[in-house]
């Protein structure tokens, strides 16, 4: 009888809730069951704070690590930029100095075809005139393939006006061409250079 009484006292603690109605080894046994959650949820609760604290420094390094790839890609860029805009300089002052060069030996040369200078006279005056250094034009050529093959194309007409004028660097009775000709190939490649050397500021100016 004890044991059926026990056993619907127990169906009736499940059934309403109400933990007054059990006997004192069930109040027990629900004691122990709520510790157990208690302890179960506070391991819980340190597993997720760990978890979330873990991710928030992986959060925080991968973010510092982002800043610092960004900074060092900008100051690598930088850099770069700063080498090209110097070997641009270069670049300019031999080409300037070398177009000068052209110009002034072929316009010697337009008084002889002239009539007014001796071929032996122009020669003479070209050899004392001449402003480049032996390797003045090569440096130019390296540095144009090495560090600007984009303007190559732009580089081209220049020499190609070049072209123009080299069979005037002989004496007039052996060419047999005129000053008129010399004249135009001469103002022709002078236009060519003037205009690489504004597509160089253009140049410097994307560069900045």
């Amino acid at each position: 009888m004890r044991l059926d009484y026990q056993e619907n006292r127990r169906s009736r603690v499940i059934q309403t809730g109400d933990f007054s109605l059990a006997a004192p080894s069930d109040t027990k046994e629900r004691d122990m069951a709520i510790d157990g959650i208690k302890d179960y949820v506070t391991v819980i609760v340190g597993v997720i704070t760990a978890i979330s604290t873990l991710t928030a420094v992986l959060i925080t390094n991968l973010f510092s690590l982002k800043l610092a790839k960004e900074k060092t890609k900008s100051e690598t860029s930088q850099k770069s930029k700063e080498h090209r805009l110097q070997k641009l300089e270069e670049f300019y002052f031999l080409f300037e100095k070398w177009s000068i060069n052209v110009i002034g030996q072929y316009s010697v040369f337009l008084k002889c075809y002239r009539g007014t200078l001796s071929y032996k006279a122009t020669l003479e005056v070209n050899k004392t005139s001449v402003t480049l250094e032996p390797d003045d034009h090569q440096k130019l050529l390296m540095l144009l393939n090495v560090y600007f093959r984009e303007l190559v194309n732009e580089y081209r007409s220049v020499e190609n006006a070049r072209d123009q004028i080299s069979p005037f660097f002989s004496n007039p009775a052996d060419t047999q061409l005129s000053a008129n000709d010399l004249e135009k190939a001469l103002k022709n490649f002078v236009k060519a250079s003037e205009q690489f050397k504004s597509k160089l500021s253009e140049y410097a100016d994307d560069l900045c």
